[in-house]
């Protein structure tokens, strides 16, 4: 083992990141979007 090997990053952990912050970006929006959808309605009734 040499020391390049010891700090070298794993470019795919930055992508597996980076795709769980997107998702719970998305599932926040949704339920920030249904959480409206769901007033309205109740407004309506």
């Amino acid at each position: 083992m040499t020391i390049d090997s010891v700090f070298q990053a794993d470019p795919y952990k930055g992508l597996l990141k980076n795709d769980n912050q997107l998702a719970m970006l998305f599932t926040l929006a949704n339920l920030f979007r249904v959480d409206q959808m769901i007033r309205q309605w109740e407004r309506s009734q």
